[in-house]
């Protein structure tokens, strides 16, 4: 098997990657206020953590792939949020316009 870093390199590499990842999280976690922005802020973030896990660590392929179809469920939860809510922000100023006719 073809391996991208010395052996040595791995598991400083992920501790670097996974500690960035957390504190990244964090971060958003706490300063974004609208949920569907956390969710694709989120989802955008996982997809980028795993790409440079399945890409700088080959061991990690399996850890990458269910990262990264989390990242997916996050992104699309995050449309569906933004979705819904211009759906019902949209039939209450219907209503508002028909209550002042």
């Amino acid at each position: 098997m073809n391996e991208y870093l010395d052996p040595e390199l791995v598991l400083p590499t992920f501790a670097v990657m996974a500690v960035a990842f957390l504190a990244i999280s964090f971060v958003i976690i706490l300063w974004v206020k609208p949920i569907p922005n956390k969710l694709l802020l989120l989802g955008l973030l996982m997809a980028v953590a795993s790409v440079g896990f399945g890409a700088f660590l080959p061991a990690m392929r399996t850890a990458a792939v269910i990262l990264l179809t989390l990242a997916v469920v996050c992104i699309l939860a995050g449309i569906v949020c933004i979705l819904i809510s211009h759906i019902v922000g949209s039939i209450r100023s219907c209503n508002e316009t028909k209550a002042e006719s």
